[in-house]
């Protein structure tokens, strides 16, 4: 969606754009990224102001530019700008910064994120090997 109107205010010449992109999530909630443009011509000055918004806002506060800039985590489900979000280390999807959302695996070298579903599906494994090096042993 795009629009552009022309307000004369006094000695005051405005022309405003307006242009919106959708972001629609995963599991199908939807944002809107708005874009404003103004131009302001008074006394013989020019002035463009371009500003953003989000609707609904997203949840950590932040104002994304651009529909690519939005993330879903996968455990809150909650809309997200791209930089308050990690990618899980082993399936990609995103999680978002909240400790209730993440595990963190550490080692010396490095830190890695992964999300609730990947962390139990790893547990589950390592207790199906550690069931299966019992039950061998009879």
């Amino acid at each position: 969606m795009s629009g552009v109107y022309n307000n004369n205010v006094g000695n005051e010449v405005r022309k405003i754009t307006r242009q919106s992109e959708k972001y629609v999530s995963p599991s199908g909630q939807a944002v809107e990224v708005l874009w404003i443009e103004e131009i302001r011509f008074a006394n013989g000055q020019i002035e463009k102001l371009r500003y953003f918004e989000n609707q609904p806002p997203l949840a950590d506060g932040r104002v994304a530019k651009s529909a690519d800039d939005i993330r879903e985590c996968c455990v809150c489900f909650k809309q997200l700008h791209r930089d308050s979000v990690n990618p899980c280390s082993n399936c990609g999807k995103s999680v978002c910064k909240n400790n209730k959302c993440r595990t963190v695996e550490a080692s010396e070298e490095s830190e890695a994120t992964i999300c609730l579903g990947c962390y139990e599906e790893l547990n589950m494994n390592c207790i199906k090997r550690a069931l299966k090096g019992i039950w061998s042993l009879e």
